[in-house]
């Protein structure tokens, strides 16, 4: 046998006896992995809360749901790895909505769409502004 393979061999025989991980150390470790982003304000406030190639994503409507986003700007779904909003009712749930009339999803956030959407908000009731117009609410006349 030629030194080079007895070497290989040797070094084969090493390497053979290293411990591998355990499935519970492979747990943890994916499990730290799985919550990197959270507590973080990317997860917090945007809804990115899942590590995705090393960055922290949004990648389920459930990521978005939790978010202060979603309560805020009716963001609550997930798309492309961001929160948007698709849905007419999560907008009128959110504090855009009560607030400046933003509350029909359109290109993926709430806006304000008609005088109905003016019309259910604090800007109308405290401002008087009503009417829906280039998509804001507006006093009318």
């Amino acid at each position: 046998m030629s030194l080079l393979a007895c070497q290989r061999e040797k070094n084969e025989s090493a390497l053979g006896t290293l411990p591998k991980l355990s499935d519970t150390a492979l747990q943890a470790a994916q499990a730290l992995e799985s919550n990197a982003c959270k507590g973080m304000r990317a997860c917090t406030y945007d809804g990115q809360c899942t590590l995705v190639k090393g960055r922290c994503r949004a990648s389920a409507d459930g990521d978005c749901q939790s978010s202060l986003s979603c309560v805020d700007w009716g963001t609550c779904q997930a798309k492309d790895g961001q929160c948007v909003a698709r849905d007419d009712k999560l907008c009128q749930k959110a504090w855009t909505c009560l607030n400046m009339g933003r509350c029909t999803a359109r290109d993926d956030q709430c806006v304000v769409d008609d005088d109905g959407d003016c019309g259910r908000s604090e800007l109308c009731k405290v401002q008087r502004k009503c009417k829906a117009y280039q998509g804001r609410c507006i006093r009318s006349g």
